[in-house]
């Protein structure tokens, strides 16, 4: 019996110790705290219009590689995004969720800010990223550079990279200028990719 006490302890106290290491991954992930409550559960593999992508998701979390996920807005991409970031984070992989527009502000902070500081180590530090609204960056040759450096060095080491964005392919590189565009979308296309579609999740709220 105080063995079985003893061992009930243990339990208690690994259990606790993992529930503090998890809170810590979640906060250093920088998943937005309305995307947190996304899980496998919210999704449907069956679906004709995000099933496809929901497995993908999946296969990304236990395999690794790239993936990209477009289509308009409120369609279901971050949230997908977010829910296999999570999946990682509770298998106790640490990982880095990153909205592309908030990255580059803080690029383009002086040498001094901290902010700046953070927003280049996450351009060069290993570990799964997100990468959200990918075509919300600007076309500016330090911002493309930035972002091409984020994608070319996990499509290169291999390390797990997923994009979100709502334009397609063509329009992302027009966007994205003849120096960069190009690429960036033949990077993007050698990884899976899967348009979103069906009724925008926000106006069903």
């Amino acid at each position: 019996e105080c063995m079985e006490k003893e061992e009930a302890k243990d339990r208690e106290k690994a259990e606790r110790e993992e529930r503090e290491r998890f809170a810590r991954r979640l906060e250093k992930s920088n998943i937005p705290p309305t995307f947190r409550r996304y899980r496998w559960t919210d999704w449907d593999e069956e679906s004709p219009t995000e099933g496809k992508a929901v497995k993908s998701a999946k296969l990304w979390v236990t395999e690794g590689g790239l993936l990209t996920l477009q289509g308009p807005p409120g369609r279901g991409k971050s949230a997908l995004a977010a829910t296999s970031l999570m999946a990682l984070l509770l298998r106790g992989v640490p990982g880095q969720w990153v909205s592309v527009s908030a990255l580059l502000q803080d690029l383009r902070r002086g040498f001094g800010d901290e902010r700046r500081g953070a927003a280049a180590d996450v351009l060069t530090q290993g570990g799964p990223l997100v990468l959200d609204d990918l075509d919300k960056a600007s076309a500016s040759p330090f911002a493309l550079e930035a972002v091409f450096t984020a994608i070319d060095s996990r499509v290169q080491s291999g390390e797990r990279l997923l994009i979100t964005k709502n334009l397609g392919l063509r329009d992302l590189g027009n966007k994205l200028g003849e120096e960069y565009g190009e690429p960036i979308v033949s990077r993007i296309v050698s990884g899976a990719y899967h348009e979103m579609s069906g009724p925008d999740r926000r106006a069903q709220r």
